[in-house]
C-alpha cells in the first residue's frame, strides 16, 4: 500500500537489496572480490601452478552505469507526489519503495525518469497512458539512445468497460506519438534518439523503433556497433562490456598465438555457444578462422547477423539452436580435439573446442538431419592437424545412444 511505501532519492539511498552509497564503491567492490576468492578457491588451490591464476576484476563506474533497469508503478496521492511513481519491492516481502532518483540508472535514465511520469499526467488526452499502467523498462546506450516500454495490466473486461479508461490501440499510439514529440522538444540531456513501446496482453505498439544501436570501443582501436533489440539480452553495464571484450581479446589471442607456434598451419574455429546478439563474437571473429554461434532466441540471432553485417563480420554464422541440445545431440557424437594453453601463458582460458572428423549423427530422422545440416557444415573441422603436439583426442560416447529421439 502507498501508506507502507519507503522513499529513496539521491545517494545515499536504500536498495531493496543494499544500501549504496558511490563513495563506498571500492569498499563493496573488494567485499565481494573476497566473495569470489572464497567460491573458487578449491578450484583455484587444485591448478598445478597456482601462482599464476588469480581472478581478473573488471571495476565498473560507480554511478550512472547501469543501461538497463526496470520499475514497477505506483500511485501516490501525497501532495508532494501527486500520482504516479516509480517503485521496487524488497525482496522477501516488506513495504514498497518508492524510487525518486535513481543514481545507478545511466544518464538517459536517470534523467527520463521524472520527466516521463510527469509529462503523461499534464493533459487529459494522455489519460490512455496512465490507466493500468503497470510498470516501465528502459533501455539505453553510452550513444545515448533510450528506449522505454511502458507496460499495462488490461483484462477482458477492460475492452468492453469504458469507464475504465480502456483505450484503442489507436488512441493509445496517437497519445504516445504526441508524448514522443513533446519529449524530443524537451531536449532532455543525453538521450540523443528516443522511442516508446507499449505492452498489453496479445498487443506491442511500437511509436519510433523497438531497439536501440550500441557502440563500444575497444582499446585494440576497433569500434563493434551492436543493435540491441527490446526485451532481447543484453549486457547492462556497456562500461563492463567494453573492458569484458578486452580482456576476452587478450585472452584469444594468446591461445590463437599458442596454436601458431604448435602448428603454424592449422587455423584456429570457435563454437560460442549462448551468444545472444552476437556481442562476444563481433569481438572474437578477429582471431578466428570461422565462428559457429548457437543461440535460441530467433529475435536475438535475426539481430546477431545484422550486427555482422554492421561491423563487416564474415567469417560468423549463427544456428537458431538450443545450446543444451546441440551439445548433447551434435558435439558429443563426434570426435573432438580439446586445445590447452602451455604452460608457459601467464593467463588461462577457457579450453577451446576444436571439432575433428565430423559426421551427422545417425539416429536423426531427414527432417532433423536437415535441421543439423547448417550446423555441421560451419563445425566441421580440417583433419590435415590430426598429429598436432599438445591436442588431446577423444570420442566421447553418446549419453542416448539407442534412444528415438527425432528432435
Amino acid at each position: 500500500t502507498m501508506a507502507s511505501m519507503q522513499r529513496i532519492g539521491d545517494e545515499p539511498f536504500l536498495l531493496p537489496y543494499m544500501q549504496y552509497d558511490s563513495a563506498k564503491y571500492e569498499t563493496y567492490l573488494e567485499e565481494k572480490k573476497e566473495i569470489m576468492h572464497d567460491h573458487f578457491t578449491a578450484l583455484l588451490d587444485s591448478l598445478s601452478d597456482r601462482t599464476k591464476y588469480d581472478i581478473d576484476i573488471i571495476s565498473s563506474p560507480a554511478t550512472h552505469s547501469r543501461q538497463k533497469c526496470r520499475f514497477g508503478i505506483g500511485r501516490d496521492d501525497k501532495p508532494d507526489y501527486n500520482g504516479l511513481v516509480h517503485m521496487m519491492w524488497k525482496f522477501g516481502g516488506g513495504p514498497v519503495i518508492v524510487v525518486d532518483a535513481f543514481p545507478i540508472a545511466s544518464r538517459p535514465i536517470y534523467n527520463m525518469m521524472s520527466i516521463l511520469l510527469s509529462i503523461i499526467q499534464s493533459k487529459p488526452e494522455y489519460e490512455c497512458m496512465v490507466a493500468h499502467f503497470t510498470s516501465v523498462s528502459y533501455l539505453s546506450t553510452l550513444s545515448e539512445h533510450l528506449l522505454i516500454t511502458m507496460v499495462y495490466d488490461r483484462n477482458e473486461e477492460d475492452m468492453t468497460d469504458r469507464s475504465a479508461s480502456f483505450c484503442s490501440e489507436d488512441e493509445w499510439y496517437s497519445a504516445a506519438a504526441k508524448v514522443l514529440t513533446e519529449l524530443k522538444g524537451l531536449n532532455v540531456p543525453n538521450v540523443s534518439k528516443l522511442s516508446i513501446i507499449g505492452r498489453w496482453k496479445g498487443v506491442k505498439i511500437i511509436v519510433g523503433q523497438d531497439y536501440v544501436y550500441e557502440t563500444l570501443h575497444l582499446s585494440d582501436g576497433r569500434s563493434l556497433t551492436y543493435k540491441q533489440v527490446e526485451e532481447g539480452f543484453s549486457n547492462p553495464n556497456s562500461s563492463v562490456s567494453c573492458k569484458a571484450l578486452d580482456w576476452l581479446c587478450g585472452i584469444a589471442r594468446i591461445i590463437v598465438q599458442e596454436n601458431d607456434e604448435q602448428n603454424a598451419d592449422a587455423a584456429m574455429d570457435l563454437l560460442e555457444m549462448y551468444c545472444g546478439n552476437g556481442n562476444h563474437t563481433c569481438a572474437l571473429a578477429a582471431y578466428f578462422s570461422r565462428i559457429l554461434a548457437v543461440e535460441i532466441n530467433p529475435n536475438l540471432c535475426a539481430a546477431a547477423e545484422e550486427n555482422f553485417k554492421l561491423n563487416n563480420i564474415t567469417n560468423a554464422h549463427v544456428l537458431v539452436c538450443d545450446s543444451a541440445k546441440f551439445a548433447n545431440q551434435v558435439l558429443r557424437t563426434k570426435k573432438y580435439a580439446l586445445y590447452a594453453p602451455t604452460a608457459e601463458s601467464k593467463e588461462s582460458a577457457a579450453d577451446s573446442v576444436k571439432e575433428d572428423n565430423v559426421h551427422e549423427p545417425a539416429n536423426l530422422s531427414t527432417r532433423s538431419k536437415k535441421k543439423h545440416a547448417a550446423a555441421l557444415r560451419h563445425a566441421q573441422r580440417s583433419t590435415q592437424n590430426k598429429n598436432t603436439a599438445g591436442v588431446v583426442r577423444s570420442q566421447m560416447p553418446r549419453a542416448d545412444a539407442g534412444r528415438k529421439d527425432d528432435e
